[in-house]
């Protein structure tokens, strides 16, 4: 069940990009994409970051 629901994720948000990139020049879709990852794609670092920054503690971060 959480498998299929992570597959219907992923195909909405392959359709989104797809919409996007029918409709403009893809250099705008590129960008797009470029964005949509950006903020899609973020890892718990930045929350670890912020978190040891308040505690004045050295952040673990998640192996690349």
């Amino acid at each position: 069940r959480e498998r299929e629901r992570g597959l219907l994720y992923h195909a909405f948000l392959l359709q989104v990009n797809l919409n996007y990139s029918r409709d403009h020049t893809v250099a705008d879709s590129l960008d797009f994409v470029a964005t949509w990852n950006a903020a899609m794609l973020q890892s718990d670092d930045l929350m670890q970051a912020v978190q040891a920054q308040m505690g004045k503690k050295n952040p673990v971060y998640s192996k690349l």
